[in-house]
């Protein structure tokens, strides 16, 4: 009798789940397809560059917009919103089925299985998936960008989905593990195919990368066979070349030149450029160079859209870094470049800016340890706003809440990492990839919303797991 009652029990469960997740489909098609027959598919300043496979952009969602444009020519940005608005459904899914189902509800005795009603299954599916549909929302109506993620013609359409189906196939690598102890080979190859994909659709992404080879350290470090080990850092050190040459090779077939993203170190520039001092350039023994620093060096002075001009705290001086940043990149050394280039008869677009990054390159080498104090503390300011950003809205009150989280989740995370390992382990990839993703993209640029989203959905989630951990323990008397 109570083998039969078991049994029904657990059909009776398997069916409420099956229920809940429908709802949870249903929910996530109304959600993003909802906004793609609202708001259609809206292009913005960035989208042409992508459409016209531009020699600034990274090659793999130009080349998405490549394929529907073959696919269903003067309906492919149609085209596009709808499979960017299902890939949104497919990951969202995944994720938050896989949160739900291998992190909250991995239960290991009957106390953690009694704790787990229907109701309270639904409540927690609508609180992950509220973490995964916010940054969506945020940007559309609440950033100063007012972007349409999931079905705008933008690279994080693609980029934000695959990188949730990234975290889930990484959090795999670390947990997953064969039976002779070592990391399993398809979670790591999967997790390092979207890492690599990543890195090829936003330059910032290169941090995922990171990531999996520093979760692949930690995963294998105290393997007693560490061939696997080192199989996985050889991999990571021929993707960063590889990427390069994949790069290259994308604007050798659409662009006519093997040449590498024509903007990165001019974008870098900026920031070291609004920290240099005048009298930098007597450091510059090629007087070409010499006289170019100079010229846009006077530029920005006269502007007065330098450090020099910021205010004297660091809430202060970050936002006015902020709004000097553009300014800096666009009006100064752009379009600097672009008028000292057309005067020598360079009026090639991709001839002058591939020589605008051979002086952006020799420039760096110059000045960056000449003012690198300076930059450094814009970037540790830059790169604290960018986390605060990514859970939070910049405020002073809220950079309270932000410590406090982060606080508490370092803390519930070591807490659980004795009992409830894929719990720790999911706060650490979180915490890893939060800062990772803020200091890496404060490394070159601002630390704009629409760049920070990324880590949203996956801090919640392991704010709301570690939670869900305490509670189950402390209701069942048990301690970590």
């Amino acid at each position: 009798m109570n083998n039969i009652f078991l049994i029904k029990k657990n059909n009776e469960d398997h069916k409420s789940i099956r229920s809940v997740n429908i709802c949870l489909f249903c929910f996530l098609s109304a959600f993003f397809f909802g906004m793609l027959i609202i708001w259609g598919v809206p292009v913005y300043n960035d989208s042409n560059q992508y459409i016209c496979m531009h020699v600034h952009r990274e090659p793999i969602y130009p080349l998405f917009l490549w394929m529907m444009r073959l696919l269903a020519g003067d309906d492919s940005l149609v085209l596009a919103g709808v499979i960017q608005c299902i890939l949104a459904v497919y990951a969202s899914y995944r994720y938050i089925t896989y949160v739900l189902n291998s992190i909250i509800f991995k239960a290991s005795d009957k106390e953690e299985s009694a704790f787990q009603s229907v109701l309270y299954r639904s409540t927690l599916t609508v609180a992950i998936t509220g973490t995964v549909v916010a940054p969506y929302i945020i940007t559309s109506l609440i950033s100063v960008t007012h972007v349409m993620l999931a079905n705008g013609i933008l690279s994080e359409a693609l980029a934000l989905p695959l990188f949730l189906l990234y975290v889930v196939n990484l959090h795999k690598m670390m947990i997953e593990r064969t039976e002779q102890g070592m990391v399993n080979i398809k979670y790591a190859l999967v997790s390092f195919l979207l890492a690599f994909v990543l890195a090829l659709t936003r330059s910032q992404m290169i941090i995922t990368l990171i990531a999996w080879v520093i979760i692949a350290v930690i995963s294998e470090f105290n393997s007693a066979k560490r061939g696997m080990l080192w199989v996985m850092i050889l991999a990571f050190i021929i993707s960063i070349p590889l990427r390069t040459v994949l790069t290259k090779s994308y604007n050798y077939v659409f662009n006519g030149r093997y040449v590498d993203n024509v903007y990165t170190k001019l974008t870098m520039l900026s920031n070291i450029f609004f920290v240099t001092d005048r009298e930098s350039g007597e450091l510059i023994e090629d007087e070409d160079t010499k006289n170019i620093f100079y010229r846009l060096y006077d530029v920005m002075d006269d502007n007065e859209w330098s450090y020099k001009y910021c205010g004297g705290n660091a809430g202060e001086r970050a936002i006015y870094l902020e709004d000097m940043h553009d300014k800096v990149k666009f009006d100064v050394l752009e379009a600097g470049f672009r008028d000292i280039m057309n005067e020598r008869g360079m009026p090639d677009y991709i001839d002058y800016n591939l020589k605008a990054e051979e002086y952006s390159g020799r420039l760096i080498g110059i000045l960056w340890p000449e003012c690198f104090s300076r930059w450094f503390v814009d970037w540790i300011i830059m790169g604290c706003r960018g986390i605060v950003r990514s859970i939070a809205v910049c405020n002073k009150i809220l950079y309270l809440y932000v410590a406090a989280a982060l606080v508490y989740m370092l803390s519930g995370g070591i807490k659980c990492l004795k009992k409830e390992k894929e719990t720790a382990f999911f706060a650490l990839i979180a915490l890893l990839l939060l800062f990772g993703n803020a200091f890496g993209t404060a490394f070159t640029i601002m630390c704009l919303s629409r760049y920070m989203i990324y880590a949203f959905p996956i801090f919640y989630s392991a704010v709301i797991a570690i939670t869900i951990k305490l509670l189950s323990r402390y209701k069942s008397g048990k301690t970590f």
